[in-house]
């Protein structure tokens, strides 16, 4: 099994889909990990660029480049829902960066 190795500076988002999580990096590179979204979410807490946007995303903020109250558009012109009970956690995360 081939191990890929990354800094967290590189990881733009992590997507849930069931038990796998998508990595996707700044790059354009993508991985698949067998691996839930909440594993994740304990191990880059450490880090404090990441921030969780809702049920199934997790963003490093650093490749954020508009927020409002209910969306974050990321530099790579991806644009994601934030959860209603998430977003003050979102806009702090945020302000935080600027």
């Amino acid at each position: 099994m081939k191990t890929c190795q990354f800094t967290p500076e590189k990881i733009v988002s992590f997507e849930a889909e069931g038990n796998y999580t998508y990595i996707n990096l700044s790059d354009g590179g993508h991985y698949i990990y067998a691996k839930t979204l909440k594993k994740f979410e304990q191990e880059f807490t450490e880090h404090q660029n990441f921030v969780r946007i809702s049920k199934s995303m997790i963003i490093n903020v650093r490749f954020a480049r508009a927020i409002n109250k209910n969306f974050i558009e990321l530099k790579n012109q991806s644009v994601y829902k934030i959860s209603r009970r998430r977003q003050k956690e979102v806009f702090i995360k945020f302000n935080e960066q600027i």
